[in-house]
């Protein structure tokens, strides 16, 4: 969902690939880089967020970026999660602006566009700071128009939260996979983005759980990738498996290589 403008690209699609916030050895941070798709290369600065972000999610009409952020400092929870919502525009380098507040306090969780409407979703923590804060997290999905600042709207709920959900859409539906409340979820749920409501089973991914999948998504607009994330929690057992789904067909994950 993190895309620039260009011409004649779909609108998942853009020529620059961006990395918002995330940690280092030395703690959480709030910069942004960028590369090139097209060109081989190292990252280069863009600028930073307007405080540091960690396991945010971020969506994209190809000329603007939101980014729903995560953990905001390296406190316990819940003081380390706010409701905050940054934007930039993805062809100038620059320094985000605040975009409006989240509905929910969470982390480490999902975003789909398409490419009107930033979803979020998922991710451990509570909607309010004086609830009891887990890793099933609400199952609140939330949505913003990405051209106009503003705070997020309920769009509706999923099947369950969950720590470290995995997504992908193509233009007209996001998918939401695996996660962690406490054990491992199999589940892959959809939803049609421009109608508002809650989300239907679309299937189950591979194995006992994708957790912390967050990290490998990817579509095409007809398939959607999944890749690695953990087995389980009990040895964190890495995962090399890539899975598919084909967005618009409801069914279970296939295999697609390691």
């Amino acid at each position: 969902s993190l895309n620039s403008a260009a011409a004649s690209v779909p609108v998942w699609g853009g020529i620059r690939g961006l990395f918002v916030g995330g940690s280092t050895n030395s703690g959480y941070h709030n910069a942004i880089q960028y590369i090139t798709i097209t060109t081989p290369g190292n990252g280069t600065d863009f600028g930073d967020l307007t405080s540091i972000s960690n396991g945010g999610a971020s969506a994209s009409n190809q000329s603007r970026i939101v980014h729903r952020k995560g953990i905001t400092s390296g406190a316990g929870w819940p003081s380390n999660q706010n409701t905050d919502i940054d934007y930039f525009a993805s062809a100038t380098t620059g320094n985000a602006s605040d975009f409006g507040d989240s509905t929910v306090y969470v982390a480490r969780l999902v975003a789909v566009s398409n490419g009107t409407r930033g979803i979020f979703g998922a991710g451990y923590g509570a909607t309010a700071t004086n609830q009891t804060w887990t890793q099933a997290g609400p199952n609140v999905v939330e949505y913003v128009t990405i051209a106009n600042t503003g705070n997020a709207t309920d769009f509706g709920d999923l099947s369950a939260g969950g720590n470290g959900v995995g997504g992908t859409n193509d233009e007209t539906r996001g998918v939401f996979a695996g996660g962690y409340t406490g054990s491992g979820l199999q589940r892959l749920d959809y939803i049609t983005m421009a109608s508002a409501g809650n989300s239907t089973d679309f299937g189950d991914v591979l194995g006992s759980m994708l957790y912390y999948t967050n990290a490998g998504n990817v579509s095409n607009n007809t398939l959607g990738i999944f890749s690695g994330g953990y087995a389980e929690t009990t040895s964190y057992t890495k995962l090399n498996v890539i899975q598919k789904i084909t967005i618009q067909t409801t069914g279970n994950a296939t295999d697609f290589g390691d």
